[in-house]
């Protein structure tokens, strides 16, 4: 099947509406909002910006790759939505979202993938729409992963995942892997959030409630965690990545079985880092071949 998307992890991106707002750090260098301005579209980037829809043409084209992937018998994976933000909670969003939902039911044959800064809005999916896609938080920091998982493993999809990138800084996966089994109220990573915690103080003492996943016919859960993107900044503005840290993802996988994905890697001469690389053959030999994608 012919790929559509430069993304390393998708076959296809799909885009039901362009512009967005920053919420974090992550978003200082957006590579949407650069490309955008390339093509001359400006007036999409901010809280009170405009957001531009896609054209009818748009719409159809995730019912060609369905095609496709039915009589190929693979299964095509949909980013969605590479310029934009598709959990951004604005009321001109609510009809294109809605209609996005339906376009997912009806292409039964493709894997598609929503990917948010804003977990906590998830649920402006229906939960039909979410059983069918893999669900992913972004983070780049220990700071905003602590934030944004427990939403996230609050979420029932087909699939969870974090994508780290831009990768600023170390990040312990700990809580994204392993569950609580459990814990004390100090331990629980329930409790590192404040937002939900304040919110529903009845969720306390020794149950956790983002273990509530119910286990497999062989009574396993699965990891809560079902993949894992990382990935250094990219472009002529690129804050700078050590190895060390994306290693240290690929390492916590491995432990825990959980898919990884290396999209790039930096590059170090003397200590010095000269540049980013997309070929796996130029990566240290123990992170080539982690290009791991979810089953399905």
């Amino acid at each position: 099947m012919a790929k559509n998307s430069a993304i390393s992890w998708t076959d296809h991106t799909f885009n039901p509406w362009w512009g967005c707002a920053e919420s974090s750090p992550g978003c200082t260098n957006c590579y949407a909002k650069a490309w955008a301005h390339r093509l001359s579209r400006y007036g999409l980037w901010g809280r009170d910006a405009r957001r531009q829809i896609a054209g009818p043409k748009m719409w159809t084209e995730p019912h060609a790759w369905n095609r496709k992937s039915r009589e190929s018998g693979a299964r095509a994976k949909v980013f969605c939505a590479s310029m934009a933000d598709v959990c951004e909670d604005r009321p001109d969003l609510v009809d294109p979202r809605k209609r996005l939902e339906q376009l997912i039911r009806e292409t039964d044959r493709l894997q598609w993938i929503l990917c948010t800064k804003r977990p906590e809005n998830y649920g402006l999916f229906s939960p039909d729409t979410l059983s069918r896609c893999c669900v992913l938080a972004t983070a780049e920091r220990q700071e905003e992963l602590d934030a944004r998982l427990p939403h996230l493993l609050r979420t029932r999809a087909l699939c969870r995942g974090v994508s780290l990138e831009p990768l600023l800084g170390p990040i312990n996966l700990e809580r994204g892997l392993h569950r609580c089994h459990g814990a004390t109220d100090g331990e629980c990573f329930w409790h590192l959030c404040p937002q939900l915690r304040d919110n529903e103080p009845e969720l306390t003492g020794r149950h956790c409630p983002l273990d509530d996943d119910d286990p497999d016919d062989e009574g396993v859960r699965a990891p809560r965690l079902g993949w894992v993107i990382a990935g250094p900044e990219t472009g002529t503005s690129a804050r700078p990545c050590d190895v060390e840290w994306i290693r240290s993802v690929v390492r916590q996988c491995q432990d825990a079985h959980v898919p990884v994905h290396v999209k790039a890697v930096p590059i170090l001469t003397a200590n010095r880092n000269i540049g980013i690389s997309h070929n796996p053959l130029e990566w240290p030999e123990d992170l080539r071949g982690r290009d791991e994608v979810p089953r399905g």
